[in-house]
């Protein structure tokens, strides 16, 4: 029964987080019934009926019938109607063709299972998979019919899986197993055990009793039922305290973080507002660009940061693709790295030709000291961010805690769907993921950080900083073009004629210059770029008792 659970479990994640499978037609298999009559000399002659319905076009269905190990397949045929139907056989895959198109149709099977009796001394069972796990397709009402070879008292019959408690046994000493809806991917195995006596014409195939080993198997199957039903009724009793405990857990962190927000926001409105509406005396460009955008630096910082340098008089422009450096009196350690780069890697010491970086970036025995340097920028301006205090360090304690009660959620996400009791599964996976996202996620701004932020979200989108006073404009703009948000501008701002850029330039002299460097930079860049690739590969194993099993399905 546990199997069952499990199996069903790994079964649903595959097709979510998994699906490759894409079935080329439409079609559901509304009713299977599955007939194996034994015979006295161990063969089982099977008729089974399948009654399909597609929609759209179809070529016909496909059966799979694995032998158990010892046993063999033998005279598969396909009728409608008592017409004959063509049957191509693919190892183990029966194809049967009857194209048609939005159509409902049965179609019969019939086949002989050589050797699908065991004989022992005292008994004589049917012990067989009908399916396993590798079907992917749904019977939406199977139903299997196992019929001695004439009448009998008293056998023994059992299923697994899917097919547990579903059977029932006539007068006449036939089983039937009504396994209602059956899941793609499941197992139900069906064991019958008549007398021996029954199959005259059968080899032994093993010179033992074997009544009272099937006996035990069937009373061990009965006790696990027992147990899950136990521990089923158990889980249920807990689950309401135990999820509603974690409830209590989750809403007191929502509180928190509401709480929190609104005395921060309070603490902000009652501290006395910044003298400057761009706080670029508090924070780097390229800094800001990383706190607004989750840590990521693309070429559009690169620009803005180097004309950032030319704003701060440590870079002046002597013409469109060249810059010459003055001096190395930097604020910030990702200045003195950005300047090694440029002014020291790629040029002379002194001088920078835009046309020697892309050069530079070209050349292959160059492109990973480019990009090590490309990274040690990236993590100093990183580095900048993590320094100042933008984040409440009280929140450290709150993720701890919603960590550990995603961790703590874990067993009850697993002991549920194995209790059967998948209502209380899903409720708790909500809870996981909730718990876990809060951890992963909740990282509360500071008075300064929401200071800041407050301060530079509005520049994403807003023009409002061409109103304002001439130092906070050039590098309110630069901020914009290093969050991407001025890309068809510097398309557009094509100058006609050159103007140097200076520390006292007008920002529009700025955004025209940045649409000559951006392009430059983004040449390296892609020139610099290193591109991987990796394989996957996958298997899987499968099958009912002995290795055998089936599945159906259309084509």
């Amino acid at each position: 029964m546990i199997k069952r659970q499990v199996s069903a479990i790994i079964m649903v994640l595959a097709v979510i987080l998994f699906p490759t499978q894409v079935f080329a037609v439409e079609f559901d298999i509304e009713k299977s019934t599955i007939e194996a009559n034994l015979q006295e000399d161990a063969a089982v002659e099977v008729t089974e009926q399948h009654t399909y319905t597609f929609e759209g076009e179809f070529n016909g269905i496909t059966r799979a019938l694995f032998p158990k190990e010892g046993t063999s397949i033998q005279d598969v045929h396909a009728t409608e109607n008592g017409k004959n139907l063509e049957i191509v056989q693919d190892d183990d895959t029966y194809k049967v063709y009857r194209p048609g198109e939005d159509e409902t149709f049965t179609v019969t099977l019939t086949y002989t299972i050589e050797n699908g009796v065991d004989v022992y001394n005292d008994v004589a069972e049917f012990y067989w998979p009908f399916f396993d796990q590798r079907n992917e397709s749904t019977f939406e009402d199977l139903t299997i019919t196992v019929t001695p070879p004439e009448p009998a008292t008293d056998p023994i019959a059992f299923g697994y899986d899917q097919a547990y408690g579903t059977e029932s046994i006539n007068d006449q000493g036939s089983v039937t197993f009504s396994l209602g809806e059956v899941s793609g991917g499941s197992n139900g195995d069906v064991r019958v055990a008549y007398d021996a006596s029954l199959f005259p014409a059968a080899d032994v195939a093993a010179d033992k009793d074997m009544r009272q080993d099937i006996l035990e198997a069937k009373q061990s199957l009965e006790n696990e039922a027992a147990a899950l039903a136990k521990r089923k009724e158990f889980m249920n009793t807990i689950a309401p305290y135990v999820l509603g405990a974690f409830l209590v857990v989750g809403g007191g962190l929502i509180i928190y973080r509401l709480r929190k927000r609104r005395e921060t926001e309070h603490e902000l409105d009652r501290q006395a507002a910044s003298t400057s509406p761009f706080p670029k005396d508090v924070m780097s460009l390229p800094g800001m660009v990383s706190f607004m955008n989750h840590g990521v630096l693309s070429t559009n910082a690169m620009t803005a940061s180097l004309l950032d340098l030319v704003r701060k008089g440590l870079v002046e422009q002597v013409s469109e693709k060249e810059f010459r450096l003055l001096h190395r009196r930097t604020d910030y350690k990702h200045e003195d790295i950005l300047i090694e780069w440029l002014f020291d890697e790629i040029a002379d010491g002194r001088e920078l030709d835009l046309e020697d970086l892309k050069d530079y970036a070209a050349n292959k025995k160059k492109r990973d000291v480019y990009q090590r340097f490309y990274e040690r920028w990236k993590y100093a301006v990183q580095e900048e961010v993590r320094r100042m205090p933008l984040r409440d360090e009280g929140g450290k304690v709150w993720r701890t805690v919603s960590g550990i009660a995603a961790f703590a959620m874990v067993p009850f996400a697993i002991i549920f769907p194995i209790s059967d009791l998948f209502g209380w599964m899903f409720a708790s996976i909500a809870l996981l993921v909730f718990f876990l996202l809060f951890s992963i996620f909740y990282r509360p701004l500071s008075v300064e950080g929401l200071r800041i932020h407050n301060q530079l979200a509005p520049l994403k989108w807003s023009e409002k900083w061409k109103d304002w006073e001439h130092d906070d404009q050039i590098p309110a703009m630069l901020f914009q073009v290093a969050m991407g948000r001025r890309d068809n501008m510097l398309k557009e701002q094509m100058p006609n004629s050159w103007r140097p850029a200076t520390s006292q330039s007008d920002w529009i002299v700025y955004l025209a210059l940045a649409s000559l460097l951006q392009e430059d930079f983004e040449t390296a860049n892609t020139s610099a770029a290193v591109a991987g690739a990796g394989t996957t590969s996958s298997g899987n194993s499968a099958g009912g008792v002995g290795g055998g099993g089936g599945g159906a399905g259309g084509f």
